[in-house]
């Protein structure tokens, strides 16, 4: 069985803030770090 996650991108201009939470359930999300503002960037970190 796999696990599904929500994930959330608090976007800036020059940095994005990722935070993710186990789908399905009611628990805090957890900050995973930050990245630059690029798409490459976003790819790399998730």
């Amino acid at each position: 069985m796999k696990d599904t996650y929500s994930i959330g991108l608090d976007a800036h201009k020059e940095s994005i803030a990722i935070a993710y939470a186990l789908g399905g359930s009611r628990s805090k999300a957890v900050y995973h770090g930050g990245c630059g503002g690029s798409l490459p960037a976003i790819a790399a970190a998730l």
